[in-house]
């Protein structure tokens, strides 16, 4: 794949705040829903899934596909520890001019398959939302810090976009991953993420939670 091409796919990405993937790369579709447990219990929030066709806020869309053969032919694939991504909610953040959906790490849950009964899809915000990378989840910490506060600075580090400038040696592997740093402390700045870039790098999440920084890195095939 050339080098323009490989800027292309990395745009497209939604750029969103991390601290793990939600699932593995490539595309993933995010839809509104309702899960039936075999005990009774019924969860409201989303499903995240490369299947694609089911948005429930497009009822004439043809071809859809059908929530009782996504759990069939998750049956047959999977064993009885096999499980589907389910985020209870979420919620949009404005990041370099657009708005995306991110997730708390406490609203994401593992449920498994041998467990659920039915799937029944809602028309909800957010419904047949595609990413290339997967929802981003960050920590509850964070998720609870962001509501009170402003975003104070944020910076983008594409090591593709430098390279192409020649601001960068190909050194990079395949110089295809982008990392976001979201400052919400005003003693970082955009300047001062720039200059710290690297020992950012290297901070644990506790360290960043205590910072009120938030990094992220996503990248492409």
């Amino acid at each position: 794949m050339s080098l323009k091409i490989r800027i292309f796919f990395i745009f497209v990405i939604i750029l969103i705040p991390q601290l793990s993937m939600a699932s593995a790369p490539g595309s993933t579709y995010v839809y509104g829903v309702t899960i039936h447990l075999m005990n009774g219990e019924k969860l409201n929030g989303y499903i995240e899934t490369d299947w694609g066709g089911f948005n429930a806020c497009n009822e004439n869309k043809g071809d859809k596909a059908t929530w009782e053969s996504f759990l069939e032919g998750q049956r047959l694939e999977g064993t009885d520890d096999h499980s589907v991504r389910f985020i209870n909610k979420l919620i949009p953040i404005k990041i370099n001019k657009r708005f995306s959906p991110y997730a708390a790490k406490s609203s994401v849950k593992k449920i498994k398959v041998k467990d659920i009964r039915s799937i029944e899809g809602v028309c909800k915000d957010w419904d047949g939302y595609t990413t290339m990378m997967g929802i981003q989840i960050i920590s509850d910490y964070m998720t609870k810090y962001m509501s009170n506060h402003s975003l104070v600075a944020e910076y983008i580090y594409d090591e593709a976009a430098l390279l192409e400038a020649g601001k960068m040696k190909e050194d990079c592997g395949l110089c295809s991953c982008i990392t976001t740093y979201l400052s919400y402390n005003s003693d970082y700045t955009r300047e001062r993420l720039k200059k710290l870039r690297k020992k950012i790098d290297k901070m644990s999440d506790i360290a960043l939670d205590k910072e009120n920084i938030i990094k992220f890195t996503e990248c492409s095939d």
